[in-house]
């Protein structure tokens, strides 16, 4: 029998990482909430899910059905939601028994050093942390899965605009297998580039390849060649070709936007 869900359908675009009868894993934009506020709300992550008629648990009772964990509006990357009602206790009781494992990218605005608090409610691992483009970049593997429980126990002092969380990994044993599960949008083995755009208005790959690093949580030195010093320094590195976007990808150079070996170069998924 088709259930119908409390809250408003919506149509827009949907990035599924994984749906299996115990659990769905989605890749969440930025820009949007994960679920609305009451029943007569729209516009959000959850209002998306069941444009295909997706079953999710107590979705014909609840504002948050399938809700597991919840990250604040600019925050995006991978987000688990319970498919049903049989699964979502084992799966509440996995988070709050730090079983799962969340792998972020955090960028700060300005330099910051960040020092793991003392908690037996959580584990917190930091496997780099550096300093680009006026920005500090985190690569934390936690078994939180809320970015304001993060922000609240490692970034009291910064507001919430001043940070971005991408979740590009998250660990869990599926509870209608027993097995441990990874799902991951890039190689974690990789580690986190410095990278350089030179582009120019109007250019559509120079936009959509800004795009694209940003969607996948890279932050990068953005350079408009519109500047003639700017322009200069990049035919100097492009050997005279004036080609935008030139993209720096640690030592290697790429002219022009191949979404596809970018994502070689980076791990990308």
């Amino acid at each position: 029998m088709e259930k119908k869900p409390l809250i408003p359908i919506d149509e827009g675009p949907l990035d599924i990482w994984y749906e299996s009868p115990s659990v769905m894993a989605v890749k969440k934009p930025k820009g949007i909430a994960v679920h609305p506020k009451n029943e007569s709300e729209s516009g959000t992550l959850l209002n998306r899910l069941f444009q295909h008629n997706r079953w999710l648990a107590q979705m014909e009772t609840s504002t948050s059905a399938g809700v597991l964990h919840v990250f604040e509006q600019n925050d995006h990357g991978l987000m688990l939601f319970s498919k049903n009602d049989d699964y979502q206790e084992e799966l509440t009781k996995a988070l709050e028994s730090n079983e799962m494992t969340f792998c972020y990218f955090i960028t700060i605005k300005d330099d910051h050093k960040i020092d793991i608090p003392t908690t037996e409610n959580y584990h917190f691992t930091i496997k780099s942390q550096k300093q680009l483009f006026g920005y500090t970049v985190i690569d934390l593997r936690a078994t939180v899965g809320n970015t304001r429980t993060i922000r609240d126990l490692l970034f009291p002092e910064l507001e919430s605009s001043e940070t971005t969380f991408y979740c590009y990994e998250i660990k869990l044993t599926l509870p209608h297998t027993g097995e441990l599960h990874t799902f991951s949008l890039r190689d974690s083995s990789k580690d986190y580039p410095n990278i350089v755009v030179f582009h120019a208005p109007p250019c559509s790959s120079c936009r959509e390849a800004r795009e694209f690093l940003l969607d996948n949580g890279f932050i990068y030195q953005d350079n408009s060649v519109m500047d003639k010093e700017v322009f200069k320094k990049m035919m100097e590195i492009n050997g005279g070709k004036k080609v935008i976007p030139t993209i720096i990808i640690g030592d290697q150079i790429e002219m022009g936007f191949d979404r596809n070996r970018l994502k070689g170069l980076l791990g990308v998924k």
